[in-house]
């Protein structure tokens, strides 16, 4: 009886002004109904990568004396693992220095804070990248709905006084955020790390 009632009800709207301001909610409702399915998977997943960016440092701080300096490139929940991963090498001191060459963040759910920025980028001895592009609604949608900060760097330039970060714009390549993976051969030709 309610599916029944809802359907009626609809029907009845339809012969009303309020239509078209039904209507026009619609759309956003539907989003709003599908992020709504990705709540908790996501708030899991930044809790987990915080944990697993702690064992990343733990490891890399564990290798041997003298170990070639190692690059770290990671989209998304990697880039935030590997962002979790250079505070903790920031917070180790010397120890934490001479481990990581290069880094680039490709979009990234990571605010925009100052004060970490500039302490990651003490640990990062070569080239610091944010890789973001401004269509990533999903980026967007997602992390704001979740965080307390409007500015990403998944989705903007870090542009901090005194904190060197290379902004690479993808938003010709990205449409949405799972293209990250499709495109990683273009993207790694224009970051051109491997030379």
């Amino acid at each position: 009886w309610k599916g029944a009632g809802k359907k009626m009800a609809a029907k009845m709207l339809k012969h009303t002004t309020l239509w078209p301001v039904m209507n026009a909610a619609t759309l956003p409702l539907s989003f709003l109904n599908a992020a709504g399915g990705l709540d908790d998977p996501w708030t899991i997943v930044l809790k987990k990568s915080k944990a697993c960016g702690m064992l990343l440092a733990d490891a890399l701080l564990a290798r041997p004396k003298g170990s070639k300096p190692v690059t770290m490139i990671g989209f998304s929940m990697g880039a935030r693992i590997i962002f979790y991963c250079l505070e903790k090498l920031a917070k180790s001191g010397e120890k934490g220095l001479g481990i990581v060459e290069t880094v680039a963040l490709l979009g990234a759910p990571i605010g925009k804070r100052c004060k970490k920025w500039k302490r990651v980028r003490t640990v990062v001895a070569g080239r610091l990248i944010n890789g973001y592009s401004r269509n990533d609604f999903v980026l967007s949608l997602v992390f704001r709905s979740k965080s307390l900060t409007m500015d990403i760097a998944g989705i903007s330039p870090i542009e901090i006084h005194g904190c060197t970060v290379e902004n690479l714009d993808l938003s010709n390549l990205i449409v949405w955020h799972l293209n990250y993976p499709k495109i990683l051969p273009l993207v790694m030709e224009k970051l051109q790390i491997e030379k």
